[in-house]
């Protein structure tokens, strides 16, 4: 069997392939880049949370990087096509072609407690096309077949989002792994709710950045940890405005490890300090 792969850094004669963690279970896999030309790899590293890795190739010959679109700015409704690697036996593509239900929403793998940044899509995906790109209509990288099981809807094909793909592929590029720490809470950024809905959850309209916790996954811990309702401002001295900040936080601590947390609860600004998962 093969899967797919992405170029996702270059320098030199030295190339990073993104692909799945499917790839790699027998070991160091030949890359067949699109020209037909194979090469021997090296393993750098993988994330089993997310069924990710990244392999390392040296080639003679010119190649070149996804532009790497902040998912951010990747609207909901917009289209989206995704790309497998060549069939070696024909030598064709599998593509596929669909629209983004919602950028950026929040689905756990079955197997972890993780919550992960996905592209939710009606697209048709094949085996084939797992760690395989999709991409805007301007041909930048949005997202990464995702290869796990993610809770959500069965109807629905998922991506890990390119700005995801980013923060997984620093960790594992600079050491080998993803050392991840999870709060065990589903939270929506406060500036995406509309005033009606900061009116009914007791939020100040005029509230921009923070996160909302909406759901306690995994009681912390502590005594005092995070409870629904509660608005998280700062984790470690380091303002959260969106949950890209805080995915970039916790990027940085394992499970066991105690972050400080600012939140706040019933109108009181206050401190805790949360057990990561």
């Amino acid at each position: 069997s093969y899967y797919s792969g992405i170029i996702i850094a270059k320098e030199k004669e030295t190339v990073h392939i993104l692909t799945t963690t499917k790839a790699i279970k027998n070991g160091s896999p030949n890359v067949v880049f699109d020209s037909g030309v194979r090469v021997s790899s090296t393993i750098v590293g993988d994330d089993s949370e997310s069924g990710v890795a990244v392999l390392q190739v040296t080639t003679n010959f010119e190649v070149k990087p996804f532009t790497i679109l902040d998912t951010n700015a990747l609207a909901q409704g917009a289209n989206v096509v995704v790309m497998s690697g060549r069939n070696l036996t024909t030598g064709s593509a599998v593509v596929s072609s669909g629209i983004t239900s919602e950028p950026g929403v929040w689905h756990m793998s079955s197997t972890t407690t993780w919550l992960s940044s996905m592209l939710e899509m009606d697209t048709p995906i094949t085996s084939i096309q797992e760690g395989g790109a999709v991409i805007d209509l301007n041909g930048s990288l949005v997202g990464v077949v995702a290869s796990q099981p993610y809770q959500g809807n069965s109807r629905m094909e998922y991506a890990i989002t390119a700005n995801e793909i980013k923060l997984i592929y620093n960790a594992i590029k600079s050491n080998g792994k993803v050392m991840r720490g999870a709060l065990g809470v589903v939270v929506r950024n406060v500036s995406s709710m509309l005033a009606y809905e900061k009116s009914a959850h007791g939020i100040n309209i005029d509230m921009k950045s923070g996160l909302y916790v909406q759901t306690v996954v995994e009681k912390t811990d502590t005594e005092d940890g995070l409870q629904e309702g509660d608005i998280i401002t700062m984790i470690d001295g380091i303002e959260m405005t969106s949950y890209q900040d805080v995915l970039a936080r916790l990027y940085m601590h394992s499970a066991g490890d105690t972050v400080n947390v600012s939140i706040i609860r019933g109108g009181e600004s206050k401190q805790i300090g949360v057990v990561l998962q």
